[in-house]
């Protein structure tokens, strides 16, 4: 499978536009440093987070590029 440069620019846009409140309804509530640091670089986080955080995080980003 590939990824096209349309569909990864929009899991960057979809990552990059995550508020606070989504990832608390989607179950996980960030602390204020946690919240600083994903908001400031999404991408780094992510890739440092525990499993459970980066599946919130990929729930969100697959509701954004899928729902109808």
């Amino acid at each position: 499978m590939f990824v096209t440069s349309d569909q990864l620019r929009h899991v960057i846009a979809a990552m990059r536009s995550i508020d606070r409140d989504e990832l608390v309804i989607a179950g996980w509530r960030p602390t204020d440093i946690e919240w600083s640091n994903f908001r400031d670089n999404p991408y780094q986080f992510y890739l440092r987070a525990p499993s459970g955080q980066r599946g919130i995080i990929t729930d969100i980003i697959n509701s954004r590029i899928f729902r109808g």
